[in-house]
């Protein structure tokens, strides 16, 4: 599989990479506006062959290797090939999108800057086998692990940051884990995962958001005093970039430490199977009290998801995702269908604590991560588990009783 190695680029690697980058924004606008143009004249659409072909001598494409000019109208391509595809979709079915796709737009004249992809055919093949980095035709340089190098990319953030991601290729080691047991996660603010299994002797295992929690806080404190020193109609500043790429860097680790600890998991009771609830529109139909919404929002749970999915992949661990509507509001224990009810079987007594049929309280994270497993797996419990199916007091002292795990910020 694919996995990339980041560096943030300094100093005089920084200034000759945002140079570059600005070099690729003025090629990207230039493309964009033969590809726009074209589209608004005659319907129809500008490939990369013909942009290619129509942008060759122009100062914008020479100013940069041709394979990287290259690289940059294909981003043009993709990104019109995107959005005709999105455009088809919503015109069949336009519930489904929150409003209609939009035509590629251009990038800012003085602030906007463009990524840059370098193959393995622009990077030195010599640094390369003495652990280096070095693209062609600067002297960007960077110290690297990686030995099967498929590209390389200048990557620049809204913060100011450019970072040099190495793309290279890792082959997954597979443990032999048993498939049939599986491990659910079910995501959430104040306990960041709920981990559940099928496997009658794994307890519950949740793990603590108060770290995650300390990181906003912290950043939200800062961020309000620094904004509180801007002159007035100034919405941001250098200092407040570097808070915010200092906070992105904590969850970033953060998510490592807990993705890390996810897979580990999962080897350690030969667990071959990960299911995750996930909800595609978290962020734009959310209502959990205003203080769980601002942390929810502000927390990457896709990049959490990714980075448990990557590891569990390197470890041969597969993984799959489940949407987790009505997760929460039926009974695990019951073995309630996971779907609307009129009547639901337990119910929510107070935060965190769920209460079944049969009167058996139950952490509302841990119910919602068994429904979570229920959903991708509808037998998980009444199939080969017997200790399950007949209710058994020593699989429920499991289920009731989850351990912690908590992380520093």
């Amino acid at each position: 599989m694919l996995l990339t190695e980041q560096h943030v680029l300094k100093g005089k690697h920084w200034q000759e990479a945002d140079q570059l980058c600005f070099a690729s924004k003025n090629l990207f606008n230039r493309g964009l506006y033969s590809v726009r143009q074209h589209f608004f004249e005659t319907d129809k659409f500008l490939n990369y062959n013909s942009l290619d072909k129509q942008l060759q001598k122009e100062e914008s494409y020479r100013a940069l290797p041709a394979k990287v000019a290259q690289g940059v109208l294909r981003q043009i391509d993709r990104g019109f090939r995107s959005f005709f595809g999105t455009l088809q979709k919503f015109n069949a079915e336009p519930h489904l999108f929150a409003g209609r796709p939009k035509i590629p737009k251009y990038k800012e004249k003085q602030k906007g800057r463009n990524c840059l992809i370098y193959s393995n055919q622009a990077i030195s093949k010599k640094a390369l086998e003495k652990g280096m980095i070095k693209l062609s035709k600067t002297s960007i340089q960077v110290k690297t692990k990686a030995k099967q190098v498929q590209e390389v990319r200048l990557v620049p953030k809204p913060t100011g940051e450019i970072i040099l991601e190495v793309v290279f290729v890792r082959g997954p080691q597979d443990l032999h884990l048993n498939k049939n047991n599986r491990l659910s996660i079910d995501l959430g603010v104040n306990n960041l995962c709920a981990m559940t299994s099928d496997k009658p002797e794994f307890q519950p295992i949740l793990v603590k958001g108060g770290a995650a929690k300390s990181i906003n806080q912290w950043f939200n404190k800062k961020k309000a005093e620094m904004q509180s020193l801007l002159e007035e109609g100034r919405k941001s500043s250098k200092s407040i970039h570097r808070l915010i790429r200092k906070r992105n860097r904590k969850i970033k680790h953060l998510f490592h430490q807990v993705s890390k600890f996810v897979v580990e998991s999962c080897k350690a009771n030969d667990i071959g199977t990960i299911v995750i609830g996930r909800n595609k529109q978290w962020k734009q139909k959310l209502n959990i009290g205003k203080s769980n919404n601002q942390n929810f929002t502000a927390l990457p749970f896709f990049q959490l998801i990714q980075q448990i999915s990557y590891k569990a992949e390197l470890a041969g661990i597969e993984v799959i995702e489940v949407n987790e509507a009505y997760t929460s509001k039926c009974s695990a224990l019951d073995l309630e269908s996971v779907e609307h009810h009129e009547n639901y079987l337990g119910r929510r007594i107070k935060r965190g604590l769920f209460k079944t049929a049969e009167g058996i309280l139950v952490n509302s994270d841990v119910n919602g991560s068994l429904n979570i497993l229920r959903k991708a797996f509808p037998k998980a419990f009444a199939d080969g588990t017997e200790a399950v199916e007949q209710n058994s007091q020593e699989w429920r002292s499991f289920v009731v009783q989850p351990k912690s795990a908590i992380f520093a910020a």
